[in-house]
């Protein structure tokens, strides 16, 4: 009896490390296909993270004028 509870408790979690896997990807697209087009088409990699940092700042911080 006890093998069969270990063996169920492993499954489960094994089955919630599969769940978390799957999640990222659907996570990223998610939030991939919410950021504004002129971030997603940025040319290069700095300008992309310059636009990415004052779209998430302006995000969190609604009030300050930047």
């Amino acid at each position: 009896m006890l093998y069969y509870v270990l063996s169920v408790l492993w499954m489960t979690s094994y089955l919630h490390i599969i769940d978390a896997v799957k999640a990222f990807p659907v996570a990223a697209s998610l939030f991939w296909n919410s950021l504004p087009s002129d971030i997603r088409s940025s040319p290069s990699l700095p300008i992309f993270r310059q636009r990415l940092k004052t779209f998430l700042f302006r995000q969190s911080f609604p009030d300050v004028v930047l």
